[in-house]
């Protein structure tokens, strides 16, 4: 289904055992605001894992995670285009961040 959509995924990755303040804060004051809901799901497949789940780790080992929150943005075929690692405190600046790590130039 990914690949008819043609939308590039942000896996939104966190270990449970890790899952701190400024994770929990963009989950409750960053995702679900307009500004994020329009710019994310116009763009992306969106999911959240977590990666302390023992179904879940193979995860963080293919893509080498080892830091929590990690933001990894990938296309259909599982290539990872790039990644974004911390919290935000803004929409705004996570949003920059994202546009930033996708076209660094």
């Amino acid at each position: 289904m990914l690949k008819r959509e043609r939308k590039e995924e942000i896996i939104k990755e966190y270990d449970m055992n890790y899952y701190d303040s400024n994770y929990k804060m963009m989950l409750e004051e960053i995702f679900p605001t307009k500004q994020a809901g329009d710019y994310f799901n116009s763009r992306f497949v969106n999911i959240k894992l977590d990666l302390g789940a023992e179904q879940n780790r193979h995860i963080a080992e293919k893509y080498g995670v080892v830091s929590f929150p990690t933001f990894l943005i990938i296309n259909p075929d599982g290539t990872e285009i790039c990644r974004i690692v911390g919290a935000s405190k803004d929409v705004s600046d996570f949003i920059h961040r994202v546009e930033y790590a996708l076209d660094p130039a």
